[in-house]
């Protein structure tokens, strides 16, 4: 089903699928801000711009805040409405809460089918209420694995909290390509907390922007991986988005309907080169540019771009959103992946 949607909406037919995939949140990244700090500053990014992305995704319709949104890339489902997962806590979760005792069900991760085929997965989190998820998956909560060998029930193999990104991105370095097959997700803190301390500040030299151009020297570290590594030359993906932007209000980010604080990047790379081929030019003024290729258009034909509008539901279109994080990430290690139950809500 995948592959047929996918060639049909390609000129040539997709690259096979890679072992190897790495997620990347970034924690308060708006989309302007790469547009200025610009290549001089953050080379890293602007290399993912030569392969297929947008600058003009969106959050959840109704958050801003990390662990709702974080909670949408992890189930691949918005927060509200009959499909909703429910979750809008963001601290730490109290003892015994999952995401699903609070969605009323059982939510499959994003991890839950690439595990039960036998892929490594890990998740390398910067802040401690993401226990929430390595206890919803855990060998007490995650599903069983019906399918083939019994992998078993905790669907997150490695996981880690720790403040010191250079820390975690040692050990992603450690962990991608270290096994037959891994799909890691990997949280970067610190711009987060730079925009609620000194503020989105977009000027030169600011503390935000410094942040941000750290983030881009440990992309910087995963993308020479990719090229150096044995097991993931040729044979790996990145896929990097937001859980929010920032600025609205100037040190906070909880204003949902403010595009500053919902408008995020989603931007894939592949170690093959490319990975989706050329499509007609769609471009809005986020997503015009450095840009090569606009995701819109190339996993679901419902998906439109929502311009200079918030893309909310019934207005301004079905826009891309972080939570199509596990969508890609399948996607690129080859699994059939249904379109979300909430995308037809939109339309």
């Amino acid at each position: 089903m995948l592959l047929s949607l996918l060639i049909s909406l390609q000129s040539s037919a997709p690259l096979p699928p890679v072992d190897h995939v790495l997620l990347i949140s970034v924690d308060g990244l708006r989309s302007d801000a790469l547009l200025a700090a610009g290549p001089e500053v953050l080379p890293n990014f602007f290399q993912l711009f030569e392969n297929a992305g947008t600058l003009n995704a969106r959050t959840d319709p109704a958050s801003t805040l990390t662990l709702p949104n974080h909670t949408g890339m992890m189930t691949g489902h918005l927060r509200d409405g009959e499909n909703g997962h429910h979750w809008k806590n963001n601290g730490v979760p109290e003892d015994g809460e999952t995401v699903h005792s609070v969605a009323g069900r059982y939510l499959p991760s994003l991890f839950d089918q690439a595990h039960d085929a036998g892929v490594f997965t890990a998740l390398l989190a910067g802040k401690e209420k993401f226990l929430l998820f390595d206890r919803s998956w855990n060998e007490i909560h995650g599903a069983l694995d019906l399918t083939g060998k019994d992998e078993g029930r905790d669907k997150i193999d490695f996981y880690l909290f720790e403040t010191d990104p250079e820390i975690l991105a040692s050990q992603v370095l450690s962990l991608w390509g270290s096994q037959k097959r891994t799909l890691l997700f990997f949280h970067d803190m610190p711009a987060d907390p730079a925009g609620h301390e000194f503020g989105w500040n977009l000027t030169e030299g600011s503390e935000y922007l410094k942040a941000v151009a750290q983030v881009d020297a440990r992309l910087g570290r995963f993308l020479d991986a990719a090229r150096s590594n044995p097991a993931l030359h040729q044979n790996s993906a990145i896929v990097l988005t937001a859980d929010h932007g920032g600025g609205a209000p100037h040190h906070g980010h909880y204003r949902h309907e403010q595009w500053v604080n919902a408008t995020i990047p989603l931007l894939t790379w592949r170690s093959r080169g490319k990975g989706f081929s050329p499509i007609p030019e769609h471009q809005t003024s986020l997503t015009a540019g450095p840009l090569q290729q606009d995701l819109y258009g190339l996993v679901f034909p419902s998906r439109l771009d929502p311009g200079q509008s918030l893309g909310l539901p019934n207005r301004g279109g079905n826009p891309l959103r972080n939570s199509d994080l596990g969508i890609l990430a399948q996607i690129f290690l080859g699994f059939p992946v249904p379109e979300p139950s909430w995308s037809k809500l939109l339309r």
